[in-house]
């Protein structure tokens, strides 16, 4: 399940099974948003979130510049028993206006 375009076109060229979100689609980042998005990611239990976001404080606060994919990834964090962080070198060291959560908060992080 993704709640975005290229993620999803990618998998589907493999030939995987997809669900997509739906939603107001974000056109800087092709990324489906809203209430009708979040309402879909509800009607499932994730055993993995793979998630990234724009930033990652010295501290260890992972925050985004957009406060509808920030409120999003929320909703599938709550309804994820694992949760992935996804980060490469460029985002540590920054922060942005909206905060999702802690890197306590994560089970396991992916870095370059």
């Amino acid at each position: 399940m993704t709640n975005g375009l290229k993620t999803a076109q990618e998998l589907a060229r493999l030939s995987h099974k997809v669900y997509c979100t739906g939603g107001l689609m974000l056109h800087n980042s092709s990324a489906y948003v809203g209430a009708y998005a979040a309402d879909f990611v509800r009607h499932f239990n994730a055993d993995l979130f793979f998630f990234s976001s724009r930033g990652v404080s010295e501290e260890g606060l992972i925050t985004d510049a957009s406060a509808e994919e920030t409120h999003l990834r929320k909703v599938m964090f709550e309804q994820s028993r694992k949760r992935i962080f996804l980060c490469d070198r460029s985002k540590l060291g920054q922060v942005y206006c909206y905060n999702l959560c802690t890197t306590a908060q994560t089970d396991d992080y992916i870095m370059d």
